[in-house]
């Protein structure tokens, strides 16, 4: 566990008069018209299987019957769920999720506002949250947002050399008036100030910058305006308006309190994103339960549900072991050969596996899979069906993203400001975090909790109660384990296994074994314990015993330490 933690970090129930029910969805919908306009999404955590999606849309027929007039924008990750949805609804819901291309045409074409459902992506979504004057097609007599899974709409903007390197290319290549000042010489002049911020940090560790300059927004809008003027042929190699909006993101970086240069890069969020709500606006999440981004910000207000999927033939091991990138890269072959002999240890010729990872897992274990054992990266898998008669899954790499993520994640959501030291990692228990400051590391560890559980619940989602079930994941993190345990309600068993046998890991299992042999009523002196056990050195033998949990773990093996003995209780 964290030294920071000393409770759980789910959702806050103490917040809450009661757990809310999926009559509630269905209340929240059905009472849009009633609604007053909500500055927040209302985030509801039933979890996969629930019905949640069931009953949006039996609340929509019904509110479609009560008054037609009322209109719904609902967002889903996946053309798969908006076709189920369609289907459910019949002809009041349309459907848009085509290339981009296609998009633009149906914008022209069709009358998004005779259908009383519109059902878009995530994706698209996103882009709508920085054209306004297109999002109207979209908007216009709605009034109730339905955004399933998490959409976080975050836009980290990054600057390099490269990317500065890049454009100048692009305008080299330009057609203009050569009376008109040398477009280069206008763009190295906006650009050498962040180059030598750059160049100054080149280190891993994240430093706040700011980069002042008054005249910056007449500079740019000087450039573009000759930009306007000019002519791109191909070989340029952009075109003249993705050259325009390069150049206006990367005014974000002057004058920003909010700019972290490391690794010879410059971040910082786009502050031209944000949600568009609407008057009712409902967002479906299952780890809206613990995710502390929901936490932390006004765009958000829990309305948390209990869990009520009883997992009782599912067991939940954790191999463990560091499966972060940094710790999987020191010996690539010696992780990847243990895995897959892992894998092909615990499964059979009959078992349907889902292997979940990054991208780069799969050319490792490619040997492993067939049409019984499939791969998926996090990115992939959320939302997704294709698994739910699967009935082992195994979790191969920890889904940390950068650092510098979590930093523009708490600036931008909660637009409080850092400081210099809340930036500081180092080592906490067994991976690297942020040290100095809590929020920060409940942002990444909620995050990476949230990635794993979303993977583990691809699988077994028909007959979860009573098919028989095996989770596994590769994480030494105590946090992340015992977040993970708590989202799993009746689990049959939740096991420990390593992947690499230690010498301390042997020692651990001496232990483990000795106390479960004993028997009620007998009480052993601990120095006859170890004698008996080859581990005379206390120290070692505290050691082994505090990895099994220490008195937590005596406790639940009903020993009780009564001065020099130890003493089987029950």
């Amino acid at each position: 566990m964290s030294p920071y933690v000393t409770s759980s970090i789910s959702a806050k129930h103490i917040n809450y008069p009661r757990y809310y029910t999926l009559r509630d969805l269905k209340d929240h919908i059905l009472l849009t018209k009633f609604t007053k306009d909500e500055p927040c999404l209302k985030v509801f955590t039933f979890e996969a299987s629930a019905g949640k999606t069931q009953t949006v849309c039996e609340a929509l027929k019904e509110l479609y019957k009560i008054d037609p007039n009322i209109k719904t924008l609902i967002v889903t990750k996946l053309m798969d769920e908006q076709e189920k949805i369609q289907q459910s609804l019949g002809d009041i819901a349309f459907v848009v999720n085509s290339k981009e291309e296609t998009i633009k045409k149906q914008e022209k074409k069709i009358d998004f506002n005779q259908y009383p459902v519109l059902i878009i992506t995530h994706e698209l979504y996103a882009r709508l949250c920085s054209n306004e004057k297109r999002r109207q097609y979209y908007t216009q007599g709605r009034d109730l947002l339905i955004i399933d899974e998490q959409l976080d709409i975050l836009d980290i903007l990054e600057y390099s050399a490269s990317r500065a390197e890049k454009i100048t290319a692009t305008l080299k290549n330009a057609i203009y008036n050569k009376k008109d000042t040398d477009l280069c010489q206008l763009w190295g002049d906006i650009v050498n100030p962040l180059n030598n911020v750059v160049a100054e940090n080149y280190q891993k560790k994240m430093r706040f910058v700011y980069i002042k300059d008054e005249r910056i927004q007449e500079k740019i809008e000087y450039l573009i305006k000759l930009i306007n003027r000019a002519k791109f042929p191909r070989k340029a190699g952009m075109k003249k308006g993705q050259v325009i909006r390069e150049i206006q993101e990367i005014q974000q970086f002057f004058n920003n309190k909010h700019v972290i240069a490391c690794n010879s890069t410059l971040y910082t969020y786009n502050a031209n994103m944000d949600y568009f709500l609407l008057k009712n606006n409902i967002l479906l999440d299952a780890s809206g339960k613990f995710l502390h981004l929901y936490q932390i910000s006004d765009k958000f207000r829990v309305f948390d549900a209990e869990r009520e999927i009883q997992h009782t033939n599912t067991t939940l091991t954790f191999i463990d072991e560091n499966s972060t990138t940094t710790a999987i890269n020191k010996d690539e072959q010696k992780y990847y050969s243990a895995i897959i002999e892992y894998i092909k240890k615990h499964t059979t010729k009959t078992d349907k596996v889902l292997i979940i990872g990054r991208d780069d897992d799969e050319k490792y274990i490619s040997p492993l899979l067939n049409d019984n054992v499939q791969f998926v990266n996090f990115d992939s898998m959320r939302g997704r069906n294709d698994w739910s008669e699967f009935n082992k899954c195994f979790v191969i790499h920890l889904p940390n993203d950068q650092f510098v993520k979590y930093v523009l994640q708490y600036l931008y959501y909660t637009k409080q400001d850092l400081q210099q030291s809340d930036l500081e990692i180092n080592k906490i228990d067994t991976n690297h975090g942020f040290v100095n400051n809590i929020e920060l590391e409940k942002l990444r560890i909620t995050d990476v909790v949230s990635s794993i559980y979303q993977g583990l619940k691809r699988v077994n989602r028909i007959n979860t109660s009573e098919n028989q079930c095996e989770l596994y994941v590769v994480t030494n993190n105590k946090w992340i384990q015992d977040l993970l345990v708590e989202q799993f309600k009746g689990l049959k068993e939740v096991r420990h296994e390593k992947l690499f046998t230690t010498v301390t890991h042997e020692r651990v299992k001496k232990v483990d074994n000795f106390f479960k042999s004993l028997k009620k009523g007998e009480k052993i002196k601990k120095a006859e314990v170890r004698k008996l056990l080859g581990i005379e050195d206390r120290k070692l033998f505290s050691i082994a015993l505090k990895t099994l949990g220490g008195k937590e773990y005596l406790e639940k093996a009903g020993i009780k330490e009564e001065g020099h003995y130890f003493f089987k209780i029950s």
